[in-house]
């Protein structure tokens, strides 16, 4: 399955134009990466889901440290890889040390359990290139391929990045963001729900590890 996402509009937070539940979520759940790999650090974006930080695996492989930080908490903490699949292009990551986040607890994170239709409005928090916490909206086109992607306005940086959807007053997850498209407006490749469901939950991560 490929799903296309074309983002219009981007803003920085705090923002009164967006609903007020993507606001919270965003400066609650999304976290930004400081990836080391051989001296050299890069960037990335995730998300608080059951506990665990979910990302894109290419964000982090064969990192030999991987810190998370909150802009809006103020803390930084190190992380350690506990699953990384490059078939799907999804990991999670889970925090050394508690005592690291000062007693932040993330609000609940859930899983979208369809597609959302195309009129629906997305919203993708994120740290692009490296930055602010920034959301961008838009909306939602599906096109059926042999590859697992789906597509959505993004900058370097923005890899793990959550697309989330704001149903009945609840957010929920429709996609992970693991590549970029300049052809148009900087859309970007995202990962579908339907691989998503099975890296997150504490049972379903234990699952997955005793492969």
């Amino acid at each position: 399955m490929f799903l296309a996402v074309t983002l219009s509009a981007c803003a920085t937070l705090p923002n009164y134009d967006l609903p007020g539940q993507v606001v919270e979520w965003s400066n609650q759940n999304v976290v930004k990466l400081l990836v080391t790999r051989d001296d050299i650090v890069g960037g990335g974006s995730g998300f608080w889901v059951d506990g665990w930080i979910m990302t894109a695996c290419h964000a982090v492989k064969d990192a030999t440290k991987v810190f998370i930080q909150s802009a809006t908490w103020k803390y930084t903490a190190l992380t350690e890889t506990v699953k990384c699949d490059t078939g799907i292009d999804l990991a999670l990551l889970k925090v050394v040390d508690d005592d690291d986040l000062g007693g932040f607890v993330p609000l609940p994170t859930h899983i979208a359990e369809e597609m959302p239709s195309q009129t629906k409005a997305l919203y993708g928090p994120g740290y692009p290139m490296g930055g602010r916490l920034i959301i961008t909206r838009g909306d939602m086109q599906l096109k059926y391929d042999d590859g697992y992607r789906t597509t959505v306005l993004t900058m370097f940086g923005d890899s793990g990045r959550p697309v989330i959807m704001l149903t009945k007053g609840r957010i929920s997850v429709v996609g992970v963001i693991d590549s970029v498209q300049t052809i148009q407006y900087y859309s970007g490749g995202a990962i579908p729900i339907s691989h998503m469901a099975g890296m997150k939950g504490v049972e379903d991560i234990r699952s997955i590890l005793d492969d």
